[in-house]
């Protein structure tokens, strides 16, 4: 079963009864679960994601909200921080038990897996107008993987390994 959870620390409490209310929905609302991907913007993780058939960073966002939901069905993230005066930023800490697929690469590790989450947010009259997401895609996979890296090249598409002929 999927639950992806939302808390506020007690040090962000006073910040986030602050943020606009569309904020505070926007953030606790899991990108393609319970709420739309298309109204994400991404960053710094969505070269790393973008496959062949994609047609840019907002497809890379409803992707890998998808694989975090299925790689993590029981995913917390934690409000940390919130600051206000410019773009809103609002600071989550994350983590969940690896038990679902990783796409069709890695198989559930059950390795409990932590990650940060940043949005840099603009909103204007009570509306969300962007919402940059950084998110560090390749901490969670070095975090799967164990002790090395995971090289692309050296995972088949079924998530198996390729043997080479020497």
């Amino acid at each position: 079963m999927q639950s992806i959870a939302l808390e506020i620390s007690q040090s962000a409490v006073p910040g986030w009864r602050l943020l606009p209310r569309c904020v505070r929905w926007h953030v606790g609302a899991f990108p393609g679960v319970s709420a739309s991907a298309q109204a994400y913007y991404t960053s710094r993780f969505a070269q790393s994601l973008i496959q062949p058939g994609t047609t840019g960073p907002r497809n890379a966002v409803a992707e890998t909200a998808a694989r975090l939901s299925t790689a993590f069905p029981q995913l917390v993230r934690r409000v940390v921080a919130v600051a206000m005066g410019g773009p809103i930023t609002v600071r989550l800490e994350c983590e969940g038990r690896h038990d679902g697929m990783w796409g069709a690469i890695i198989q559930p590790t059950r390795r409990r897996v932590s990650f940060e989450e940043q949005h840099e947010i603009v909103a204007l009259d009570g509306r969300m107008v962007s919402d940059r997401i950084t998110l560090d895609v390749e901490h969670i996979l070095n975090q799967l993987s164990g002790s090395g890296r995971i090289d692309p090249d050296e995972t088949a598409p079924e998530g198996l390994p390729r043997r080479h002929a020497h």
